[in-house]
């Protein structure tokens, strides 16, 4: 598993370890844009529901923004990645 992996999957599966470090956190770290995709998804739902999402609901997130087609697959990719 990639560092960026390892990251996203505690944000998506770990609410202490999303709460405590997403600040710190900034997408530029991610260097492939469907993980920088993934992130930016994670901290948008956050900041709108203020609770973690769910894999679901960030493929739901995914599929109601216009962004070309590499990005939607490498994103769906990244999302399908993680454990």
């Amino acid at each position: 598993m990639r560092t960026e992996q390892a990251i996203l999957s505690g944000l998506l599966y770990n609410e202490e370890y999303l709460r405590k470090t997403i600040a710190f956190i900034k997408d530029e770290y991610f260097h492939d844009i469907g993980d920088q995709t993934v992130f930016k998804l994670i901290s948008d739902y956050l900041d709108k529901y203020n609770r973690p999402p769910t894999k679901e609901a960030l493929q739901i997130e995914l599929g109601n923004i216009a962004m070309p087609e590499g990005v939607f697959n490498s994103s769906i990719e990244t999302l399908d990645d993680l454990s």
